[in-house]
């Protein structure tokens, strides 16, 4: 969503009711606006803008983020707040990866270039996705030899996780995250086998490389499956 939209939303909404916009996958978007989400709680005082450092900062672990906001709602948050909820470690860790945005970059466009391609092979086979800025996409799972609600299952027992879009209020799609290009090709490879019984490396020839032995989907880089 554009962020004049989220602005018109904002704007629409009485002074009184809190509006929580979640960040957490906002490093990966490549979008021009993309960093003037946090100007806005400056105009709202009822705007909290949350942020983590579980995404493109790989510290899932360390349970570590932060949020933008009014002095009233901070002062609100620390008086119900635990105290020592984010330890030393992951301050330490946390202040050193914001010095490393070349990095931040990096994992952006690597990203950006996975997941295109990831959509560009799915629609080479027929396959819907809808558009995404994130590190993982919705693919159309509609027309396979398995029941939809059975698709993820089917794929964790071939040995890939993707997430089923009911659970998501989006039934007959399932959340796939953007892998290596490796397993991109397990999870196409998997993907098929429940298309025809073949799989994307008969249909693609020898080429195809070749998938880390669990070949699992590459988890977000804050160390969740898809």
């Amino acid at each position: 969503m554009p962020l004049s939209q989220v602005e018109d939303f904002v704007r629409q909404v009485p002074d009184d009711v809190l509006v929580v916009l979640d960040e957490a996958y906002i490093e990966f978007v490549t979008t021009e606006d993309r960093e003037r989400g946090p100007l806005l709680y400056r105009k709202y005082d009822n705007l909290v803008v949350l942020r983590t450092f579980s995404k493109i900062y790989g510290l899932s672990g360390l349970r570590v983020g932060y949020a933008l906001c009014a002095a009233e709602i901070v002062a609100a948050l620390d008086r119900v707040r635990q105290p020592f909820n984010v330890n030393r470690l992951a301050q330490v860790a946390a202040r050193e990866a914001l010095r490393h945005q070349d990095q931040v970059a990096e994992r952006r466009a690597e990203n950006a270039r996975l997941r295109d391609l990831l959509a560009a092979r799915l629609a080479a086979s027929g396959r819907r996705t809808l558009p995404s800025q994130a590190n993982f996409m919705l693919v159309d799972i509609s027309g396979l030899r398995v029941p939809q609600e059975e698709v993820a299952t089917e794929l964790l027992r071939r040995g890939a996780i993707v997430r089923d879009g009911a659970s998501l209020g989006c039934p007959g799609w399932a959340r796939v995250t953007v892998g290596s290009e490796a397993e991109i090709e397990f999870f196409l490879d998997k993907l098929a086998e429940l298309e025809t019984g073949t799989t994307a490396a008969d249909a693609a020839g020898p080429s195809r490389p070749d998938a880390d032995a669990a070949g699992q989907s590459k988890s977000d880089a804050a160390g969740g499956s898809a």
